[in-house]
């Protein structure tokens, strides 16, 4: 795939391709955005990362059908340095997001975990953090522990792993 031909600077796009990696569809799903994951849902996929808003990066959510048309698309922030590095998919349908942000009244970013409904709906969000920068990048499954993940990230310099448990 030639980058020029389906990517500009600032543009979430979501391509498909088929078992030979051939382009079958090309969609700009949101400007002014770039993307950091994608998950394959029941009827589509829903990718996140961030958008430029204001002068500050906000979280950016989009879900698509498996035509890749936009279905809906949401954003979060807290007024600083938000964006989503991972998504994934529960059983029950709803999404998990890591990556960093920004929590009202601090100055350094925090690793955050977020769910959304299948509508693009805030559930919960929790701030894991400390005095120096904290992000995550991976989220996890844990086999055989419904419900349980893991989160990888970085604590300062340090790597850091964070197993969590969500109420089903």
């Amino acid at each position: 795939i030639d980058n020029e031909d389906y990517v500009s600077p600032g543009q979430l796009w979501l391509l498909r391709l088929n078992d030979s990696f051939n382009v079958v569809w090309s969609k700009n799903l949101a400007s002014s955005s770039e993307g950091f994951a994608v998950a394959e849902t029941a009827d589509g996929f829903v990718a996140a990362g961030y958008v430029w808003t204001g002068g500050n990066r906000d979280i950016r959510v989009v879900r698509a059908d498996n035509a890749g048309t936009k279905l809906w698309e949401q954003t979060f922030g807290w007024g600083g340095e938000d964006v989503a590095r991972d998504i994934i998919v529960r059983p029950t349908g709803n999404y998990l997001l890591t990556g960093h942000g920004i929590p009202p009244g601090q100055t350094d970013t925090d690793l955050f975990l977020m769910e959304l409904n299948p509508a693009g709906e805030l559930v919960w969000q929790t701030f894991l953090g400390g005095s120096s920068t904290q992000a995550g990048y991976s989220l996890l499954p844990i086999p055989g522990e419904e419900g349980s993940y893991v989160v990888g990230g970085r604590n300062g310099n340090d790597g850091w792993l964070i197993k969590f448990t969500t109420c089903e």
